[in-house]
């Protein structure tokens, strides 16, 4: 662990990742005395015929992880019974509801490589967000607006209104906040006097931009808490997936960590650190 802690710092800050020009996707394979990780950094998508996918294949096709780490996924899948439904998925059903963390969950179980999700469970990132003097009615209304842009890519059909009661419900069991409400208008409306402007359920840039955590570092006319708070979180989800990724490393695994494209290139260089 002291290893794995002098190293977590050399994770990219919002602003000097702002900085970084890459290409998307982002890959790249670390080895050393110590093992080796594969990342796969791409965007979120839902679409099987996106490159993303068969980048994920051709990599499970052409090296040997026994670990799959994915982002995107919460502790909740680590439960007996999810991880049967998943085992149940076909591909073509896993892009379109999972996107590429649960494509790539698919892939692992048809060849009997081991899984996880490396995501902070909620309850211990809001309690982070808290220490820090965000306010919890803010931290709710960004958890929801952050479901926006999955709930557009997935084209849903049924009400937003009613795509986030079962996260809000969970969201609910998990925090047990008293002075809150979970009821998706009641907190739509709370955001929509922060936003100070209509929220989409349309076009997914714009949703998008609500959180987006690159604006902290324009401080435009549409730069609000909620993108403080991604930026914050973000690095805060970063630390804590990479952690899991190296503890894996230093019990003899070779995970892959299939991630979003920002995430990849933001803990790169605590893995090159790492390695070295």
């Amino acid at each position: 662990m002291q290893r794995i802690d002098a190293v977590l710092p050399h994770i990219l800050s919002i602003e000097a990742y702002a900085e970084v020009v890459h290409e998307i996707p982002y890959t790249y394979e670390l080895s050393g005395e110590r093992g080796s990780v594969m990342v796969i950094g791409v965007n979120h998508v839902h679409r099987l015929d996106h490159p993303a996918f068969t980048l994920i294949d051709q990599v499970f096709e052409h090296t040997e992880p026994d670990l799959l780490c994915v982002e995107g996924m919460d502790n909740d899948f680590k439960e007996p019974l999810a991880r049967q439904l998943l085992a149940t998925l076909s591909p073509e059903v896993a892009a379109e509801r999972g996107g590429e963390a649960v494509y790539a969950v698919v892939r692992a179980i048809a060849r009997g490589i081991l899984w996880q999700p490396v995501e902070p469970a909620d309850d211990v990132l809001f309690s982070y967000l808290l220490s820090l003097g965000f306010v919890r009615a803010d931290i709710i209304a960004w958890y929801v607006l952050r479901l926006l842009p999955q709930y557009i890519a997935q084209g849903e059909t049924i009400a937003f209104d009613a795509y986030l009661e079962p996260f809000l419900a969970e969201l609910a069991r998990e925090t047990k906040w008293q002075d809150v409400s979970y009821d998706p208008r009641v907190i739509l409306d709370y955001a929509l006097g922060v936003l100070k402007r209509d929220i989409t359920l349309h076009s997914y840039d714009r949703a998008f931009a609500y959180t987006d955590p690159l604006a902290v570092t324009k401080h435009d006319n549409d730069f609000t808490i909620f993108n403080t708070l991604s930026a914050t979180a973000d690095v805060f989800r970063d630390r804590a997936m990479a952690m899991q990724v190296l503890r894996a490393v230093q019990t003899g695994k070779k995970p892959m960590l299939v991630c979003g494209v920002a995430h990849a290139v933001m803990q790169e260089p605590a893995y090159r650190a790492y390695f070295t």
